[in-house]
């Protein structure tokens, strides 16, 4: 986690331009998680973002739903306060929004949620065990029909199917003027920091743990947004 910290350290100021031209369908990807979040008119549920970054989606929920009480974390103290400067001026209230420096793989939740988001977050935890432990941790801190939606980075199910991905990806960062090196270099991180788990599996491991309505709200290629419900 320190490497990612490290390089999410100097790209905090320039972030949300780099995730436009590294990620493909970023602005489809993000409506896919906020879709989710269906609440009753005027309600003030309490949403848990896990590894906020620069608040993007934070900023997204509280324009849908501006009554929303959030709790964003981020173990990125330079990400945080971009997030701060992003959310200043359309938060309605003191209070509204919390903001933690956090590990999101260690803190532990300190109220029930009525859901829980994570984009591109998942992807940092380095274990089956890892993710699923996560996993369990959520559900046990969602009310009662509380919701996650987790968008992130995933593998195919079989070796070709993953190149495939790859070489999807690849052509979309040349499309979007990344140089050769750099493309290179993101990848070498790809593979020294990252460690995603197919989409297949994220599913199954909700539904063993006891979520219900699982399923994929969206997906391109290496990149999707999936789910559930809590009773």
């Amino acid at each position: 986690m320190k490497k990612v910290q490290k390089h999410f350290k100097q790209e905090a100021l320039d972030f949300d331009e780099i995730i436009k031209r590294s990620i493909p369908f970023y602005r489809q990807m993000l409506e896919a998680i906020i879709d989710q979040l269906i609440f009753p008119k005027n309600s003030s549920p309490e949403i848990l973002d896990l590894g906020t970054g620069t608040g993007e989606i934070a900023k997204n929920i509280l324009i849908r739903i501006p009554d929303a009480n959030l709790t964003i974390v981020d173990f990125v103290p330079e990400m945080l306060q971009v997030a701060k400067n992003k959310l200043s001026s359309i938060v309605r209230r003191k209070n509204q929004v919390r903001y933690i420096e956090a590990d999101f793989s260690k803190w532990k939740f300190d109220q029930p949620y009525d859901a829980v988001v994570a984009n591109l977050t998942l992807h940092h935890l380095k274990t089956e065990r890892d993710k699923k432990v996560n996993y369990q941790m959520i559900f046990k801190n969602l009310k009662s029909s509380g919701i996650l939606c987790v968008g992130d980075i995933i593998l195919g199910t079989d070796k070709m199917l993953t190149e495939l991905y790859i070489e999807k990806w690849i052509k979309f960062q040349f499309a979007n003027k990344w140089s050769k090196k750099e493309i290179a270099e993101r990848m070498q991180r790809y593979k020294t920091e990252d460690c995603p788990a197919s989409l297949v599996n994220h599913l199954k491991w909700l539904e063993e743990i006891g979520f219900v309505k699982v399923d994929c709200f969206w997906k391109y290629y290496n990149f999707a947004v999936w789910g559930g419900r809590k009773g």
